[in-house]
């Protein structure tokens, strides 16, 4: 018998089009045969629905939760990758796919994920945290004094959003005083990072902590005058500004040092499923750690799927595996039982 499998997605966030985008490509790609997939949409105004070949019904989460057998997350932003959900799913007892809670919010949060890279010498730009009330009190302070660390040339983004929303690259003083207020409209605190110049990078790691493969790497190559992976650029119809090249084209040493840093975290962390880790190569080659996405997209252009092609591994195994390591037996939560309309292999 198939396992009913709840497809999560949509959320309240500034990336929920993001979020439905990879829902289609999982309803889409996911394996019939082995699976019976559910799509639960998180509305914008908190409610879910549940759709099915009869219609849409608008439900609770714990009558929608019952419905199902493990749960397959392609939430991203607040209320999504930030462990709320997967508290939710902790408390009725259902599986998913993803870090788990702890995981989840840290790394959701780019400050706290800045700290936390300090903490554990991972080599990252120098960065700046600045809150809302601190800014609207001396705004002008404050900017003279992100200047004086950082220079006029930085990146700007709000704390807890993804896909590049919000984010932007400053070369001035007006331009840091318009980015600073963009991201206060999103989020209550926000990131301000040292621009260094260099090759962006991916490394996708996907299994549990201790036990994972580290994906081919991939590198980001800005064309036409672009600069840096700006939302139109990852999500937009026009592909003509970005090229990605697997594996990426930098040193032997730096491939291993990229694997070296991710994999010491994934396996600080206790990742499980799987994980995405966004890297600069300066000119010396020594790399620095930027971020790191707990649930990658899953679009037609997202590039943690495109990693794990070159691996080997097609659209739909790559689901599969992630579904079937979310349904493993473990020691760190207790785990509903799977019903009798569900027998995993």
């Amino acid at each position: 018998m198939k396992l009913r499998l709840g497809v999560l997605h949509g959320g309240w966030s500034s990336e929920r089009d993001v979020s439905v985008s990879s829902a289609q490509q999982v309803m889409r790609y996911i394996d019939r045969s082995a699976y019976d997939p559910i799509a639960i949409e998180i509305r914008t105004d908190h409610l879910w629905s549940v759709h099915t070949d009869e219609g849409v019904r608008t439900t609770t989460p714990s009558e929608a939760l019952a419905q199902i057998d493990a749960a397959l997350l392609v939430l991203h932003g607040i209320g999504g990758e930030d462990g709320i959900v997967q508290g939710l799913l902790e408390a009725h007892g259902v599986p998913y796919t993803g870090p788990k809670v702890d995981t989840s919010a840290i790394f959701m949060d780019k400050v706290l994920s800045k700290w936390q890279f300090q903490i554990h010498q991972i080599p990252t730009p120098d960065f700046v945290c600045v809150n809302r009330p601190r800014y609207l009190d001396m705004e002008d302070r404050v900017i003279a004094d992100l200047i004086a660390r950082l220079g006029t040339r930085a990146v700007i983004k709000p704390a807890r959003h993804g896909s590049s929303v919000g984010v932007s690259v400053t070369t001035s003083r007006a331009e840091i005083a318009a980015g600073l207020e963009m991201a206060f409209a999103l989020d209550d605190r926000v990131l301000v990072e040292r621009f260094v110049h260099g090759t962006e990078v991916q490394v996708g790691i996907l299994g549990h902590w201790s036990d994972y493969r580290v994906l081919p790497t991939l590198e980001l190559d800005f064309r036409d005058g672009q600069t840096w992976f700006d939302h139109e650029t990852k999500y937009g119809t026009d592909r003509s500004r970005i090229h990605f090249h697997i594996p990426a084209r930098v040193s032997d040493q730096a491939t291993d040092r990229l694997a070296a840093l991710a994999s010491d975290l994934y396996e600080r962390y206790r990742f499980t499923g799987y994980g995405r880790f966004d890297f600069l190569v300066p000119d010396d080659g020594q790399p620095l750690l930027l971020e790191i996405n707990t649930i990658t997209g899953m679009t037609p252009s997202s590039t943690y799927p495109l990693m794990a092609q070159h691996a080997g591994i097609s659209y739909p195994d790559l689901l599969s595996e992630l579904v079937e390591q979310a349904v493993q037996p473990s020691i760190t939560a207790p785990r509903r039982s799977l019903t009798a309309n569900a027998v995993p292999s």
